[in-house]
């Protein structure tokens, strides 16, 4: 039994390591962090299985160019087909960055596998290539670890848009863009585009969440349009999974005229604006912004996004 675990350890690990990507990791609530460092899980599987197809399947007599361009086909296929698969499981979602993760694995290995046949400066070259490529898939990472240190290190500023990397706190990527007018204070805001859909707008979810010593809730809004209304809501943990009814979490809203509109909200409303509990003021997770079946597509800029203390 001992011989056989030691005969075939690559395929027990990597048929152990398959169900982790329809199952367990980072939930919907997780840190960004954890998410990224989950998600290099890929280069780990696709390394783990490009050493077993050499060993296995015995391809390292073939030239150097074919069994590079072989292997990278049978990778990517692969990951796309578990991407493909991941979009019928609960919970999850493809994405091109985990198919890159993966023929990133990939290559590691391969680099690292041609180095041992060549001279001393082509296998400097070879495993230089390497390291760059274990440097690329560590950049999603690093970046998000040093915007976490900087959603810490300015709150209770939860928003002033003064780096690129702010962004990625924000949901609906596609509805938002850094702009350098109007602003309200230093250089950035945060323009965004919504539509005539019934829900359309933007939200904040990845910053400290205890806001037990704040004292109001404040930001600037500048509307180039009309008046419109602006509803505005927070939750907790408690108003997550299947307990994300209206009455569980506080919502607000006021009417934006023409220019700029700061609003401040007292953290009184706030805890008590569930109807049947209070906000837990230790674990906020999650600020919005939206309107209402708008008459057609209009802008809204956001500035200056802060707790008062």
């Amino acid at each position: 039994m001992r011989s056989f675990f030691a005969k075939h350890k690559l395929i027990l690990i990597i048929a152990t390591m398959i169900p982790w990507f329809f199952v367990g990791g980072p939930g919907y609530e997780g840190a960004r962090s954890f998410k990224e460092a989950w998600n290099l899980g890929h280069v780990l599987f696709f390394a783990v299985f490009t050493v077993a197809v050499d060993k296995y399947f015995y391809l390292c007599h073939r030239p150097t160019l074919a069994k590079f361009c072989r292997y990278l086909l049978v990778v990517a296929g692969l990951a796309f087909g578990i991407e493909f698969l991941q979009t019928l499981s609960p919970g999850r979602e493809s994405s091109l960055q985990d198919i890159l993760l993966g023929v990133g694995g990939a290559v590691l290995v391969l680099l690292w596998h041609a180095s041992g046949r060549v001279n001393t400066v082509r296998k400097i070259i070879l495993r230089g290539c390497g390291a760059g490529i274990i440097i690329i898939c560590l950049v999603p990472l690093l970046l998000t670890l040093y915007d976490e240190y900087r959603a810490w290190r300015d709150f209770p500023v939860l928003g002033d848009f003064e780096s690129a990397l702010e962004l990625s706190r924000w949901e609906d990527q596609d509805q938002i863009i850094r702009v350098q007018g109007p602003v309200k204070c230093r250089s950035f805001a945060l323009k965004a585009s919504l539509t005539t859909e019934k829900y359309s707008g933007v939200g904040i979810r990845y910053f400290p969440e205890n806001w037990g010593t704040a004292q109001a809730l404040t930001f600037s809004v500048y509307n180039p349009g009309g008046l419109v209304v602006l509803h505005y809501r927070i939750h907790d943990w408690k108003h997550t999974g299947r307990n994300q009814e209206y009455e569980n979490r506080f919502n607000g809203r006021t009417s934006l005229a023409s220019g700029w509109n700061t609003i401040t909200v007292p953290i009184e409303e706030i805890v008590n604006g569930p109807k049947y509990r209070k906000i837990d003021l230790a674990h906020i997770r999650g600020l919005g912004f939206f309107v209402t079946e708008q008459p057609s597509a209009r802008e809204l800029y956001f500035d200056d996004v802060r707790l008062l203390q």
